[in-house]
C-alpha cells in the first residue's frame, strides 16, 4: 500500500496520549524512517482532520529505503512472485506456500511463515477463521491514489481545508458530482507535489469492489482512473492548481479492508482506542 498503492504518508505512527502527540510505533520502523530522512524523502509530521499526525514521504525514496533495509538483514528478496497456495503438514501446520513466478511455480518451505498479504490470503488457504468487513459482507470503500505536481504552494496555501468545501458547494448547486464526500488533498515533501485521496471504488449496487475477488479488483482499477480524471478536471479550478498536472496513477488499488483472521484473541475497538496493553 505504501509503494504500489501510492498511500505516500504514514498515518498511524502516532497517538494522542493524554493531549500530546507521541509516536507510539517504534522498533524496525525508526530504521525505515531514518533512512528515508537521509535520502531526503520524508516530511515533517503533520496535523490531518485537526487531531491526528501523520508523515508524508516520497514513494521512490520508500522503495529504495526499503531496499536498503532488506539487504541490511541479508535478506533474500523474490519479485515477480505471488503466493497462490499451501502445503500443509497437518490441519494446523504450513510447510510450504506455493508461489507463481517469472521463472515458473515454486514450492517455498519453511519452518514460520508470516501473512503479510494484507488480505489474509496464506491464513485463508490454511483453513484459518475469518470474518470479511462488518461480518454481512460490506466493507470500506477502496480508493485509487494519485499524485499531481506543478500546484503553486503560495496560491494553493492551505488547500486542504478549502477543497472539501468547494466539493460540497459544487454539488449542491448540481455543477459537479464526486464519488465521495471530502477528501484528502495534502503537500508532499515537495511543496509543489500534492497527494489525492479522493475516490471511492463501487460496485453497481453501490457496495465496495472486494479486494479479495480478481474480477471485482480490475473493475475497480478501471473505475479508479475514471475518477482520478473526473476529480483532477474540478481540482485544476482551485485557486494554485491552475497548472498542476497528473504525475503518477497508483498502479495498485488502495485497499482498507477485507478479511480478518478470527485469532486466539481478536483485537476490539475499545483495545485500541483506550489501549489496552495485554500479555502474551
Amino acid at each position: 500500500m505504501g509503494t504500489a498503492a501510492g498511500v505516500s504518508n504514514f498515518c498511524g505512527l502516532y497517538a494522542n496520549v493524554f493531549g500530546k502527540h507521541q509516536q507510539v510505533v517504534r522498533g524496525m520502523t525508526d530504521d525505515l524512517l531514518d533512512r528515508m530522512e537521509r535520502l531526503g524523502g520524508l516530511s515533517a509530521p503533520h496535523l490531518i482532520f485537526g487531531k491526528l499526525l501523520a508523515r508524508a514521504y516520497d514513494v521512490s525514496v520508500f522503495k529504495i529505503a526499503a531496499d536498503q533495509l532488506l539487504a541490511t538483514h541479508d535478506a533474500r528478496v523474490l519479485f515477480h512472485a505471488t503466493a497462490v497456495g499451501v502445503v500443509m503438514n497437518d490441519a494446523r501446520a504450513v510447510c510450504a506456500v506455493i508461489i507463481e513466478t517469472k521463472s515458473g511455480r515454486f514450492a517455498v518451505k519453511g519452518q514460520f511463515f508470516i501473512d503479510a498479504s494484507g488480505d489474509g490470503d496464506l491464513a485463508a488457504w490454511a483453513g484459518a477463521a475469518y470474518e470479511i468487513g462488518d461480518g454481512a459482507g460490506n466493507m470500506l470503500y477502496p480508493s485509487t491514489m494519485y499524485r499531481i505536481a506543478g500546484v503553486d504552494p503560495e496560491r494553493a496555501g492551505e488547500a486542504w481545508k478549502v477543497i472539501p468545501k468547494l466539493m460540497e458547494e459544487a454539488a449542491v448547486a448540481g455543477r459537479r458530482s464526486f464519488p465521495r464526500k471530502g477528501a484528502i488533498v495534502r503537500p508532499q515533501k515537495n511543496p509543489t507535489e500534492w497527494r489525492v485521496n479522493i475516490t471511492q471504488l463501487h460496485n453497481a449496487d453501490g457496495t465496495a469492489i472486494d479486494g479479495t475477488d480478481a474480477l471485482s479488483l480490475s473493475a475497480g482499477e478501471v473505475q479508479g482512473r475514471e475518477q482520478v480524471l473526473s476529480t483532477f478536471d474540478f481540482l485544476k479550478t482551485v485557486p494554485g492548481f491552475e497548472n498542476a498536472y497528473i504525475v503518477d496513477i497508483a498502479p495498485q488499488v488502495g485497499i482498507r479492508e477485507t478479511r480478518r483472521v478470527l485469532g486466539d484473541y481478536v483485537l476490539t475497538e475499545d483495545d485500541v482506542l483506550e489501549c489496552v496493553a495485554r500479555s502474551a
